[in-house]
């Protein structure tokens, strides 16, 4: 938190002196947003600089300097088990284990359980230079190396991490580093339960304590300063410091593992830090896999199919290519909405001037004709008929 921030809340505090300020009209005295403004407070408040009272279900803020109060009241009182109305947390799952009480700070509590995964029944395993996919990634935990997976979309990167965490009974988590992923996203972050400030820890200081596999996805369309932050995390010391909690330097747990994944050269993402990259003791190509698509995939003619739109793609005669993952939905969409509508939904994952190009592709491969052609012949009929 920058200190003209925690300054200018501090200021208009005082403003407000005995009778104190509420959240909502430091935010628009200020022009911050509430979240900047409980911040602010926060740390105002670990400096003995205010203190806060409750107003029925409401908080509010008074300067200490303005109160013959010599007591400050810290913002980390004794753990109160939150009502699940209550519970906020920046993470989806749900918080099983209460709070705990350690180093003089309250913190959110996580059962790891909550992150096992099941594996799929239909997996195929790859291989890599005829090692099996789950022996390598066995090898790299072992020896604590950091795996990154390069590859188009679809290719079954996470896919296979997934179920490789799932049959090994490993806690599994995947983020993915879009434009809404924030620092206290990953590393954690001062919440309210009920009328108490205490820590919740983020998706990878989570992991890092308790251990499991954390999946970075879309490493390279990662913000600066979320890449930064992984330095400390994939050097030999493994470690990350938790400077907006109270200093706490959080070291890996054996079991953890990070494994990054990224598709190259695709629209809003950026050539990966070379301090980053070098980082990943193993890094492995994820391509599409036609001797697995063929244990994936009912219909053999589907792979012809996509044969012809990856020699187009690769010829530049179409603007994106066709996926694994594609493939196995278009087949699915095919039993439960017949071909026409299935043709019409894969058509839409292409670009507009690519899709009659696709669509003749697909109906010649298949045997189709198009519900026009089928139409138009049909008509031919009854009028030789009369």
């Amino acid at each position: 938190m920058k200190k003209v921030i925690v300054e200018r809340v501090y200021e208009e505090i005082r403003k407000h002196g005995s009778e104190g300020a509420k959240a909502k009209d430091i935010a628009k005295a200020t022009g911050f947003c509430m979240a900047t403004v409980y911040k602010a407070v926060k740390e105002l408040i670990m400096e003995g600089k205010v203190r806060e009272e409750i107003d029925g279900r409401t908080s509010i803020f008074i300067a200490q300097n303005l109160q013959n109060s010599c007591n400050v009241i810290q913002p980390q009182p004794q753990a109160v088990i939150p009502q699940p109305q209550q519970a906020i947390t920046p993470q989806p799952q749900a918080i099983t284990g209460g709070l705990k009480f350690t180093g003089g700070v309250n913190e959110i509590a996580y059962d790891m359980e909550d992150y096992k995964v099941e594996k799929d029944k239909d997996y195929v395993h790859r291989f890599f230079n005829g090692i099996k996919d789950f022996e390598l990634l066995d090898k790299a935990k072992e020896n604590g190396q950091n795996v990154l997976l390069v590859g188009p979309k679809g290719s079954g990167k996470t896919y296979m991490i997934k179920n490789w965490c799932a049959e090994r009974g490993y806690p599994y988590a995947r983020i993915n580093m879009d434009g809404a992923i924030t620092t206290e996203d990953f590393i954690g972050s001062w919440v309210r339960v009920g009328n108490e400030w205490v820590w919740s820890d983020g998706i990878l200081t989570r992991f890092m304590r308790h251990g499991g596999v954390l999946v970075i996805d879309e490493i390279n369309a990662s913000p600066p300063e979320m890449l930064f932050i992984l330095h400390s995390v994939l050097d030999d010391g493994r470690q990350i410091v938790l400077r907006s909690k109270d200093g706490e330097i959080v070291k890996a747990h054996k079991d953890f593992m990070l494994i990054a994944c990224m598709n190259p050269d695709y629209a809003g993402t950026q050539e990966l830090n070379e301090a980053l990259e070098d980082r990943f003791d193993i890094i492995l190509y994820v391509d599409y896999d036609e001797n697995l698509e063929a244990k994936l995939i009912k219909n053999e003619k589907l792979i012809d199919f996509a044969k012809r739109i990856r020699f187009m793609y690769n010829e530049r005669k179409l603007h994106k290519t066709i996926s694994t993952r594609t493939l196995i939905q278009f087949e699915k969409n095919i039993e439960l909405y017949g071909y026409e509508i299935a043709r019409h939904i894969l058509l839409n994952k292409f670009d507009y001037e690519d899709r009659q190009a696709v669509g003749e592709a697909l109906d010649m491969v298949l045997n189709k004709r198009s519900e026009e052609e089928a139409i138009e012949e049909e008509n031919n009929i009854e009028e030789g008929g009369i």
